[in-house]
């Protein structure tokens, strides 16, 4: 690989009020009667689960899905095979283990569908950047989130692994992670340096990718923090 990986630059989009930006992930199918959105009102929400960076300096507004599972549609592009969509299905599948199987997904077959839609392209690199290899695109509604396009590079050079932790990274945007963390230990730390090869600089990347630590968790755990209540 040519490039240092950075999963989403975020603060290089600048998207109106009705849009955000975030990334995307997938669990073992789950098909059955989608969950319906909850309702606040006699909810009693328990204390913000610490620490958490969802009011951080690198976060915006984050916006959520009203109902769960999300619906997946994996786009038939040119970098697109049963197998690579299993591959960023891993590390979707890392946030519904995280989350206790809360905020779940399910496959669909068509873009009609969908509510977040993925792209794998034969690029090694995203938006003329050689730094960039995930971007997602949300939309949404007031407080509810509307729709997600997710672009994921996956050209010969980018490793099952690397895919797999971008995938993950990408899907908490997708979950509506509006940013990033400020600690370099957390998956949606803004950066992620995994691979470089140029000249005689040589760095390998980890032979596991990733998983979404306990800031990870608690952002999310708070951001659902209703359907996180009413979940045991």
């Amino acid at each position: 690989m040519r490039w240092l990986l950075r999963s989403l630059p975020l603060l290089l989009l600048t998207l109106p009020a009705s849009a955000a930006v975030a990334a995307a992930t997938n669990v073992a199918a789950r098909q059955g009667t989608p969950t319906p959105p909850l309702s606040t009102v006699g909810i009693v929400t328990p204390s913000p689960p610490k620490p958490n960076y969802l009011d951080g300096p690198q976060m915006r507004t984050s916006h959520r899905w009203r109902r769960f599972p999300v619906r997946v549609y994996f786009a038939p592009d040119d970098a697109y095979s049963p197998e690579r969509g299993r591959t960023v299905q891993a590390g979707f599948d890392e946030w519904t283990r995280a989350t206790g199987g809360v905020l779940s997904y399910v496959i669909v077959d068509s873009a009609a569908d969908a509510d977040v839609r993925v792209h794998l392209l034969s690029v090694p690199h995203l938006a003329d950047s050689p730094t960039t290899v995930g971007l997602t695109h949300t939309s949404s509604r007031g407080p509810w989130l509307d729709l997600a396009r997710m672009d994921l590079a996956a050209d010969a050079s980018v490793t099952p692994e690397l895919l797999t932790e971008v995938a993950a990274h990408e899907w908490g945007h997708a979950l509506g992670i509006n940013g990033h963390s400020d600690d370099p230990s957390d998956l949606m730390y803004g950066v992620t340096v995994r691979v470089i090869h140029q000249g005689a600089v040589s760095v390998e990347p980890p032979s596991h990718p990733r998983t979404p630590s306990l800031r990870d968790r608690n952002t999310v755990r708070k951001l659902y923090a209703d359907r996180f209540a009413t979940a045991h």
